[in-house]
């Protein structure tokens, strides 16, 4: 592991520590997010209620440092109660998404509703990708930045394809991971992410879900 990544494994272990959030780098391929039934395999997470950021680091370095970073921007949202944070929360407390997660198993809400929820969610994932691309300058991290954007776009677009075709991606699909999505998207995160070009969705249509035109 290069000087660099450990200097910032240090400093996010000194930053969790003063909000009481723990570090945990795991071993295996995934950790888990959530409990009981609900409970999925993820790369990584920024858990609140756990508090914990979590990573999987049997992976190749630059993938699981590559998510480590971008978890702890989701920690720094929570810290700084950023707009974009805070927004991603309904009245009661619940996250936006959690709702879009129910509509995605079938429960039923208004169009309305489910465009609100996922532009919020998208907004989060905008604003933890824009803080994620600073920190991997500001500590000098040994990823590749163009292919880290590429695959920010992939994410962040899929949340638009999510409301065309009322599915997420399965375990070991996700759009960031697969070059032949990634390598279609742009080096540079954009302003606005209201829409989604028709290519793109040709792309997670064939590459993420095997669907033919």
């Amino acid at each position: 592991m290069k000087k660099a990544a450990k200097e910032f494994i240090n400093h996010i272990r000194q930053d969790a520590r003063k909000y009481d959030v723990k570090v945990y780098l795991s071993k295996g391929k995934y950790i888990l997010c959530g409990d009981g039934d609900d409970a999925v395999r993820v790369s990584g997470d920024f858990n609140e209620e756990k508090m914990r950021i979590g990573c999987a680091t049997n992976k190749p370095f630059e993938k699981w440092i590559s998510i480590l970073v971008h978890e702890y921007s989701h920690f720094e949202q929570w810290k700084d109660q950023c707009p974009a944070w805070v927004n991603g929360f309904e009245e009661n407390g619940k996250e936006s998404f959690d709702d879009v997660c129910a509509w995605i198993k079938g429960k039923k809400f208004s169009e309305r509703h489910i465009k609100k929820c996922i532009a919020k969610a998208r907004n989060l994932e905008l604003d933890c990708e824009r803080r994620t691309v600073k920190n991997i300058k500001k500590f000098n991290l040994p990823i590749n930045l163009d292919n880290y954007i590429r695959g920010a776009n992939a994410y962040i677009y899929f949340y638009n394809y999510m409301l065309l075709r009322r599915t997420w991606y399965k375990t070991g699909k996700e759009p960031y991971a697969i070059k032949e999505v990634c390598s279609q998207m742009p080096t540079v995160l954009k302003r606005s992410y209201e829409s989604i070009p028709k290519k793109y969705v040709e792309l997670y249509d064939k590459y993420c879900f095997g669907r033919s035109k």
